[in-house]
């Protein structure tokens, strides 16, 4: 049973946008590197998905299932003028796991991070300084690619 696609379908807002494997991040699948491709189990739009909803939020890019659990990335440039924005954007994705997404928020893993800020570019936020400390506080720090075993 797929416990990710079951969450996700369960989900109104989003049951619509369901796709195998990392379909749903097109262009920015090659962002994703997982040990076994077989343990994908779905992914989804959020942002395309939810733009109807919430037309003027920050809203986060995309969610996908791996080995049973459920991660969520925002590709972005990493600036330190673009902190904020994707702060607002995390915000914005806890509140709707909360409220809108309580099934797919159970499929966090416990014991690594859940969310992934992926540089679209190169890594050019000013080293320590108050918006570095923000993102690494929340988790956040940028990678060029997420790697999962």
């Amino acid at each position: 049973m797929n416990n990710f696609k079951e969450a996700v379908l369960t989900t109104d807002e989003i049951k619509n946008c369901y796709r195998q494997g990392l379909q749903s991040l097109n262009e920015h699948s090659t962002k994703v590197v997982v040990q076994n491709t077989r343990e994908l189990s779905g992914s989804v739009a959020i942002d395309d998905c939810t733009k109807t909803a919430y037309p003027d939020a920050n809203r986060w890019d995309y969610i996908f299932g791996y080995k049973g659990e459920a991660f969520f990335m925002e590709v972005h440039p990493a600036q330190t003028s673009e902190v904020a924005v994707v702060l607002k954007k995390f915000y914005w994705l806890i509140e709707w796991l909360r409220n809108n997404a309580p099934k797919i928020n159970e499929l966090k893993p416990k014991d690594k991070s859940a969310f992934y800020w992926v540089q679209s570019e190169g890594y050019n936020i000013l080293r320590n300084s108050p918006q570095e400390r923000a993102i690494i506080q929340k988790g956040l720090r940028p990678v060029a690619r997420i790697k999962l075993n």
